[in-house]
């Protein structure tokens, strides 16, 4: 196969698979570097699509490398929610205690399901239905 550079993803020995990027059929998605801030350190959400050859720069609030991305079909979720096919982003968590979000994530469907490792005492296992709440 070819190899295609499609994008630089920042601090490449903290992260495995799946942690600050994440497949689903053509769609690439990660969390980059915003070359734009000059000298202040600030990230942003990307989708790359394997067949149009197309990065997009996603208008998502990103915090941070903290938390993973997820993409399945038209949803992504990493520190917030976008729905490409509606190009808009929402909070997936508006329903939960924002102290219980981040981590590990997993998405299926309309479910999220995310890990929590507190300061003390046993992780936390997180489920809940995305709300489609705008930002």
């Amino acid at each position: 196969g070819e190899s295609i550079l499609i994008g630089q993803a920042p601090f490449p020995s903290n992260t495995v698979p799946g942690r600050h990027h994440a497949c689903d059929g053509d769609l690439v998605a990660w969390i980059g570097v915003n070359t734009a801030t000059n000298n202040n350190l600030s990230f942003e959400q990307h989708v790359y699509d394997l067949g149009s050859r197309t990065d997009r720069v996603l208008s998502m609030p990103v915090q941070g490398l903290s938390f993973d991305v997820v993409i399945s079909g038209d949803i992504l979720i990493s520190t917030s929610g976008y729905d490409l096919s509606q190009d808009t982003g929402f909070d997936p968590f508006s329903n939960t205690p924002i102290e219980n979000t981040g981590g590990e994530l997993l998405l299926v469907g309309e479910q999220i399901l995310w890990v929590v490792q507190p300061y003390s005492g046993s992780w936390g296992l997180y489920t809940a239905t995305i709300v489609h709440s705008a930002n």
